[in-house]
């Protein structure tokens, strides 16, 4: 599981193409609200556009993706269900991104809440009830993410719009440089992982994502603050001068804090 997760992150991060930072530049830029939504659907388009062409180079990789990782073949099975998986989370990111611009905070939080829930019951009934191990964890997510997917799609996606070419370009434009990035930070965060079954199995690296997962728990004040950061701060994309201020307080707060 903890070495399925760096599929997860990879693809993510790089199938999501940026859009995390550009979609609300683009998003603030504009002042008519069939605009701001056109926005939206034309980010859910593209990203569908290029999961499915990048899920399709990636089935025939599965075996060799999966001795690449656990340094033997039998697992692709795993590896193209946590492929799909986390690539319905990325074309779930333009509905919950536009909640977020929308300040429905309640709306947000309630359906996050559900689709948790939903998700871990599923990781109880297929791992704990039908027993079928780490199978089990990776069906049931597939599971709850395409559910995700479903209840952000109903509700936030309204008004569904035509692909806007002129607006796919931007968001290109300003997301691919970002790419890079997230491969660093995949580095940093999580090649250990990878070099600790290498050395030492899969039992010990075990052992270690769980006192991982209790050392990220004072990440959970940090990822409630940049969620709301970043809708708050392309808010003033049309009034940078009065952001001076505020933002420095809030930068100094923040690192006191």
């Amino acid at each position: 599981i903890s070495l399925l997760t760096l599929i997860t992150f990879i693809i993510t991060q790089v199938f999501s193409l940026g859009f995390g930072v550009s979609l609300g530049i683009i998003y603030f830029k504009e002042d008519d609200n069939i605009r701001r939504n056109a926005t939206i659907w034309t980010a859910f388009y593209t990203l569908l556009i290029f999961c499915c062409c990048a899920l399709v180079i990636l089935y025939p990789l599965a075996d060799q993706i999966s001795r690449l990782l656990f340094k033997e073949g039998g697992f692709n099975q795993l590896v193209v269900f946590s492929s799909i998986s986390a690539t319905f989370g990325v074309l779930c990111q333009p509905f919950v991104m536009q909640l977020q611009f929308e300040n429905q905070a309640m709306r947000y939080t309630m359906f996050n809440l559900i689709a948790t829930l939903v998700t871990t019951a599923l990781n109880v009934v297929f791992v704990v009830l039908f027993r079928r191990g780490v199978e089990g964890w990776v069906v049931s997510n597939l599971i709850g993410s395409v559910i995700t997917f479903v209840l952000f799609a109903a509700i936030a996606g309204k008004r569904p719009t035509l692909l806007q070419l002129d607006v796919a370009k931007k968001l290109l434009w300003l997301g691919l440089p970002m790419v890079p990035s997230f491969i660093f930070m995949l580095i940093m965060q999580h090649s250990g992982r990878y070099m600790l079954q290498a050395e030492r199995g899969l039992e010990e690296l075990g052992v270690y994502n769980i006192g991982y997962t209790f050392g990220m728990i004072s990440s959970l004040a940090v990822n409630a603050f940049t969620t709301a950061w970043y809708p708050y701060f392309n808010s003033f994309v049309s009034r940078q001068e009065e952001s001076r201020a505020i933002f420095a307080r809030i930068a100094t707060n923040y690192v006191a804090v």
